[in-house]
């Protein structure tokens, strides 16, 4: 029995597998933290242009975007363990008191005058909930929230919901809406008009609000509840809705489209919600599903790995406006008033630091979650110590250099001598494997909580990005307006000045486009430039002759009906992506690209097809010569430069990026003046790249 059990556990359990799960344990803190980081960034953000902004302690409101991206104090040159430790006690505080600070919000609201109100919403408030950054943080902000809306002043519940609706725990609700509604309204070309269009506009109002109900599901659950609580506690339904609508939905759903190539159609949506706003009555159906039932949920991040803790990133600010307010509507408890008089900050700046928060309640039970072994049962074996010297001799061989060949050597041994100590070496060697097993089991439950928080992360990626691309390229276009010498180091040097700290590749990738546009009449000859028209006309005249001769995979052609007309749909709903590059500015080009070529290969994948005749047929039916325009640019002067790779996924996007170019050769690959052409003004303008 215990050689069977042996030989099984030998072939699958890993020698060390500590290291496996010290490993997981180390990736899964790091990207806690950067969650934590990138959470906070995005929801100070919206601070930045409020009318209420600080006057006092605050950074000035044009440094706050550079100072929030300040890196945490890791080293603790600006505060002591001692004080990380009276935070914890302050944050426990506030968590068994959500009461108080209501109170203290109230209070602050009343001394408008101080501004410190809107910091405590949009700052001190989420510091002390870890911006919302996991389930845990968000169950502690919960009840906080609960007792909040609890009060009958709407304008402080409203702005202090603000920043817990607004943030990457509803990013999935704000992009199913723009993936529904906004790409066909994006669509649209008769939106493409600096004049509104009343009449078009109100041929979306039914489409958004379907989508919006449809959409409603992705909420949280604890953000669906606070909903209905509101009404339930007797708030006027329409008033609940304005909120969601207006102060929630519709401005994330902008900020959303800011952040996309189709800036252009950015004010014709703010039209389409300004005349929601003055008529809400088309959107009351709305009301009726928030008694839906949530199907998104933001993963544990502590819980999950056997974390005794949760984690906080706040910073002097924070807590001293924190203290103060506090001050005003309650009486501290001892240990607090002590670290206020004697061990307080030298210095009340923004720099964070990172708060470990033990929690003394028991572990609750995760209902979501499986305790009992399910890889490696409960396996128990009987060791027969009778004899000490079978240990003895056990250990010695253990610490022998040739251990593994003289264990081997004995269970393999059919002599009648070795026969008792054979067993033994077994049964021990299996225990071992046994409690090898249970760790490499651990390891293998943390491995999936990882990749369930991994794919949280890049929902927080894609929420921050959306955040920090507008206040990148806005400070990009200032500085380009100053003359500079066209260098790698010099551009390298622009693009990291308008990041001010931010870390996206996306971002970065949309400032160099902004450069390469910005320098590029400049550095190429004017007559370079006159071929590259030449190129663009003759791959118009081209490509309505290739048409005819390009043939689609089988499943774009035979199989189930609803398979052809699903594939046939995705498909062309990505031509129609591409065929858009001819309304949006150069900066976005890279961009909408990708996102083409990205639901192309979606398709591909699915039908393991050839994969440059589908991205062929995209290309040659987007009806766009400027295709091959800004393809020929961005390939020598963004995606052929080498600081290209810092900016990109390099596993997807330049895979992505050679198929385009093969697609666009094999195009051309009829037409041997046309591809000499094509290829000697790539020649030519490769002579001309930044370096």
């Amino acid at each position: 029995m215990n050689s069977d059990l042996y030989e099984k556990l030998q072939h699958v359990v890993p020698n060390v597998p500590e290291i496996l799960l010290e490993d997981c344990s180390s990736r899964s803190a790091q990207a806690r933290e950067e969650i934590i980081q990138q959470q906070r960034i995005a929801t100070i953000i919206p601070l930045i242009r409020e009318d209420s902004y600080p006057t006092a302690l605050i950074p000035p409101r044009d440094d706050l975007f550079s100072i929030i991206h300040s890196q945490p104090d890791d080293i603790m040159l600006s505060v002591t363990p001692q004080q990380i430790q009276y935070v914890a006690l302050l944050t426990d505080f506030i968590l068994k008191n959500p009461s108080h600070l209501v109170k203290a919000l109230e209070s602050q609201f009343d001394q408008d005058h101080n501004k410190f109100f809107i910091f405590m919403c949009f700052s001190v408030i989420p510091s002390f909930y870890g911006f919302f950054s996991s389930n845990e943080l968000i169950y502690n902000a919960f009840s906080f929230y609960c007792s909040l809306v609890n009060i009958k002043n709407e304008k402080v519940i409203d702005y202090a919901l603000i920043p817990f609706y607004c943030n990457a725990c509803t990013y999935r609700f704000i992009e199913m809406i723009y993936c529904q509604f906004g790409l066909q309204f994006c669509h649209d070309i008769r939106l493409d008009s600096p004049k509104t269009q009343t009449e078009v506009l109100k041929m979306y109002v039914e489409p958004l609000i379907n989508t919006i109900i449809q959409s409603f599901p992705l909420l949280p659950q604890t953000h669906i509840f606070l909903l209905k609580f509101m009404i339930r506690r007797g708030r006027n339904p329409k008033s609940v809705l304005h909120f969601f609508l207006h102060r929630f939905t519709l401005p994330q759903l902008l900020r959303y489209v800011k952040g996309t190539p189709f800036t252009s159609h950015f004010n014709q949506l703010k039209a389409l919600a300004i005349s929601l706003r003055d008529d809400i009555t088309p959107c009351t159906r709305i009301l009726s599903i928030m008694d839906s039932t949530s199907l998104f949920e933001v993963p544990s991040a502590f819980s999950v790995f056997d974390a005794p803790f949760t984690q906080l990133l706040v910073t002097p600010c924070d807590v001293h406006i924190m203290i103060n307010a506090l001050q005003q509507v309650t009486e501290l408890p001892t240990h607090l008033k002590s670290f206020k008089e004697n061990t307080y900050f030298s210095h009340i700046d923004m720099t964070p630091f990172w708060v470990k928060l033990y929690s003394r309640n028991p572990k609750p039970f995760d209902t979501t979650f499986n305790w009992r072994p399910v890889v490696f049962p409960n396996y128990e074996i009987t060791i027969d110590n009778s004899n000490p010297e079978f240990e003895r001799t056990y250990r010695r061989m253990k610490s022998s250099e040739d251990s593994n060949k003289l264990l081997e050597m004995i269970k393999k041994s059919d002599q009648e001598k070795h026969k008792e100590f054979k067993k033994y070496i077994i049964c021990k060697d299996t225990q071992n494997l046994i409690d090898r097993s249970r760790t490499f089991e651990r390891y293998l439950v943390h491995s999936m909580s990882l990749r369930t928080l991994t794919q949280w992360q890049s929902v927080v990626q894609g929420y921050y990005t959306t955040m920090v691309l507008p206040i990148a390229q806005q400070k990009m276009m200032s500085l380009l307006k100053k003359k500079f010498t066209p260098t790698v180091e010099s551009i390298e040097s622009i693009v990291n000045e308008s990041l001010q700290g931010a870390c996206s590749p996306i971002v970065r990738q949309t400032l160099f486009m902004m450069v390469i546009n910005h320098l590029l009449n400049a550095i190429v000859p004017s007559e370079l430039m006159k071929k590259l028209d030449r190129i663009t006309n003759q791959w118009d005249q081209h490509i309505m002759l290739q048409r005819e001769s390009i043939v689609l995979p089988d499943m774009f052609r035979n199989g189930p009906k609803r398979s052809v007309l699903l594939m046939n749909q995705k498909l062309w709903a990505a031509i129609e992506h591409l065929k858009c590059i001819k309304h949006i500015k150069f900066e976005w080009s890279l961009k909408l690209i990708l996102d083409a070529l990205m639901q192309l290969d979606e398709l591909i994948r699915i039908g393991d097809s050839e994969s440059t005749t589908v991205v062929q047929f995209a290309v040659a039916f987007c009806d766009c010569s400027l295709i091959i325009y800004r393809f020929m640019i961005i390939n020598i002067f963004v995606v052929k430069q080498k600081t290209f790779l810092a900016m990109t996924n390099e596993n997807t996007d330049l895979f992505l990026w050679s198929r385009l170019e093969s697609a666009f050769l094999k195009l051309m690959a009829s037409d041997d003046k046309l591809m000499t052409s094509f290829l000697a003004l790539q020649d030519d303008l490769m002579a001309y790249q930044i370096k």
